[in-house]
């Protein structure tokens, strides 16, 4: 996860869940591919069930990955919807975290299907007004609003941890290392707090050059992805994920 730095003080690639039908299979390839640039600059690593081996227990690695995960995707269409597994069990997870931990959740509207009065509908969807990818004249053009704003979304993640360091960074000279970070837990899940725990008593422990080095990478990364996501946008397209940016600010 993102959370925190790991030891080495290096800001941690967000973690993105992608919660599909197995039925839109070619859609998740799709997602991937279109979301590839993001994975080279160690931005994302999106996490999926094909990644199961034989032998895994994959219930357990689904759940894991999704109570870890720094953002979770929906890939929505009628066969998700028809999913148990996908709605019961993903999709329902997803939301309790975005509820309790404000992980952000993204619905991706893949096919023309009755979502409006899904548990998701009252989340902000993607592409643009939540038309479905396929019901775009160029479907590359839907997947790359889908890139930018998931784009966006690591953003926010990002800014979210630097707040946290800059917090922990502030306390450390007035507290012990324990007291520092003891603030920065809003998930009640005892493993993830004791992972995060660990990393972030070794970020508080590191010298202050070192910390300082991590954050202003970590404002670096956070003046990239602006300088990326809107140096190349339309006005129409800037006022989407304009719109967007403020929609994952305030929720």
């Amino acid at each position: 996860m993102c959370s925190v730095p790991d030891e080495t003080g290096k800001l941690g690639t967000v973690a993105v869940f992608c919660s599909y039908s197995h039925r839109d299979d070619q859609h998740r390839r799709d997602f991937e591919a279109h979301v590839a640039m993001l994975k080279r600059e160690n931005l994302i690593q999106v996490w999926q069930d094909r990644k199961i081996l034989a032998g895994d227990d994959w219930a357990g690695e689904i759940d894991s990955h999704l109570n870890s995960a720094d953002i979770v995707t929906l890939l929505v269409s009628a066969d998700f919807l028809n999913s148990d597994y996908c709605y019961e069990k993903e999709m329902m997870r997803a939301l309790e975290r975005n509820t309790k931990e404000k992980t952000p959740v993204v619905p991706i509207i893949v096919r023309p299907c009755d979502w409006a009065t899904a548990p998701f509908s009252h989340l902000q969807a993607v592409p643009t007004n939540g038309k479905a990818v396929t019901s775009w004249e160029n479907r590359d053009e839907a997947w790359t609003v889908v890139a930018n704003s998931l784009r966006l979304t690591v953003q926010v993640v990002i800014e979210r941890l630097q707040a946290n360091l800059a917090e922990v960074e502030r306390r450390s000279s007035l507290l012990s290392v324990e007291e520092s970070v003891a603030f920065i837990f809003d998930t009640d899940n005892p493993e993830a707090i004791e992972n995060q725990k660990q990393k972030a008593y070794a970020w508080a422990r590191k010298n202050r050059s070192d910390r300082s080095q991590a954050l202003g990478e970590i404002r670096r990364k956070i003046d990239a992805i602006q300088q990326e996501v809107f140096s190349g946008a339309g006005s129409a397209d800037r006022q989407t994920y304009e719109r967007w940016y403020e929609y994952l600010k305030s929720a």
